[in-house]
Parts: C-alpha cells; sequence; structure tokens
C-alpha cells in the first residue's frame, strides 16, 4: 500500500432506517460498518454497483455526499487494491482518521475512533427505483 495525494469524492448509500440511526448517534455508521469496524464509502464510480450488489430493490435509498474537510484530521490515505490486507495499526495511529482507497473499484473504507459525523454530509439527495427496477441516481453525482 501506498500514500497518495488523491482526493476522491465521497459517497454513502443509506436505507431510511439507516439515515434514522444515523441522525441519532450523530455519525455515518451503519450496523456493517460497525461490524466491520471501518466506515464503507465509495467514490463517485461506484454508487451505482454497491446499489445494484446491496440494495437491490430498496424504494427508500438516499445518497450522501461526505465532505472530507469537514473530518476529523488530518487525514492519513493510504492507496492500494482490492484485496489488500486492511492499514495495520501502525498506520491506523498515526493520525485520527485512516482512508483507505482502493482502485480501480471505487471503495473508500474509513478508520478510526472518529468515524465520519453527520456534519461531513454536504449533499443527500434520494436514489429512486427507476421502471426498470434499477436505482436513479442525481445528476449532481457525476458532475
Amino acid at each position: 500500500m501506498a500514500e497518495t495525494a488523491a482526493r476522491p469524492r465521497m459517497f454513502k448509500l443509506a436505507v431510511a432506517a439507516e439515515l434514522e440511526a444515523f441522525g441519532a448517534s450523530g455519525k455515518v455508521e451503519s450496523s456493517l460498518d460497525i461490524a466491520d469496524q471501518f466506515i464503507h464509502l465509495s467514490d463517485v464510480g461506484a454508487p451505482p454497483t454497491v446499489a445494484k450488489l446491496f440494495f437491490s430493490g430498496a424504494t427508500d435509498l438516499q445518497l450522501l455526499e461526505i465532505d472530507e474537510s469537514k473530518l476529523t484530521g488530518p487525514v492519513n490515505w493510504v492507496v492500494g487494491k482490492m484485496g489488500d490486507a486492511p492499514p495495520d495499526a501502525e498506520t491506523v495511529s498515526k493520525s485520527p482518521l485512516t482512508i483507505h482507497y482502493m482502485l480501480p473499484d471505487g471503495c473508500v473504507h474509513v478508520y478510526g475512533s472518529a468515524g465520519v459525523p453527520m456534519s461531513a454530509v454536504i449533499k443527500q439527495a434520494p436514489v429512486p427505483l427507476g421502471a426498470d427496477g434499477v436505482h436513479v441516481f442525481p445528476e449532481w453525482l457525476t458532475n
């Protein structure tokens, strides 16, 4: 793994019950995130794939955009690829948050007890199901 200056836009998909829990806790943190001990985010290209794989049929899906500048920093960025080991304890201990950005898949994993506060969410939009059963993303995702 190598550190990088790359700073992708970051996104989280969540259903209504998860959003309610995020609001109550003040953190963007799903039950999967808690179990895996990191926050699952994605870059600009991955939300449609994530929706298809993990939220197929969800009628209450929302897209959240996360602003890195609103995270507890400094943030340590590590770039790698799917299948790489997660950042080790020494790497994670270097800063309040470590972000493991995996290319080309677009997975963004956030490690550290500071987590992702709801105050870092800068945009939110519904992602409805289209007539074909595929989620329809807001135009601003790719702009």
